[in-house]
């Protein structure tokens, strides 16, 4: 949207930017419970994703990057369950457990 000169991205606000990053953290923490300091955690760095300083910037980012971002929601997520000692299964490192969950898909010609 154009207004006075500057381009405008409006942000999409849907389920599918929080609860993928959102399930993904919590399976690969082994989360006991969901908790509302986890949810803000989520929320928080979900809002922490685009550089609300540009003329025009959306609020949240977008839909077409949920891929990179779910990873990123994914890893403050699992350090948020660390954190509160709500993990199931012992885990040090938050980061290293989403990456060892990741799955990617690979396609055989």
């Amino acid at each position: 949207m154009d207004y006075q000169g500057t381009t405008y991205h409006i942000g999409q606000g849907n389920n599918a930017l929080m609860y993928p990053g959102l399930g993904f953290g919590l399976i690969a923490a082994t989360a006991k419970v969901l908790n509302g300091e986890t949810l803000s955690a989520a929320c928080h760095a979900l809002g922490g994703l685009v550089d609300p300083t540009q003329p025009g910037a959306a609020v949240l980012p977008p839909v077409s990057q949920l891929t990179s971002f779910s990873q990123k929601l994914a890893e403050v997520v699992a350090q948020s369950v660390l954190d509160q000692g709500l993990n199931k299964e012992p885990i040090t490192d938050a980061k290293q457990a989403v990456a060892d969950m990741k799955w990617v898909p690979a396609y055989r010609n």
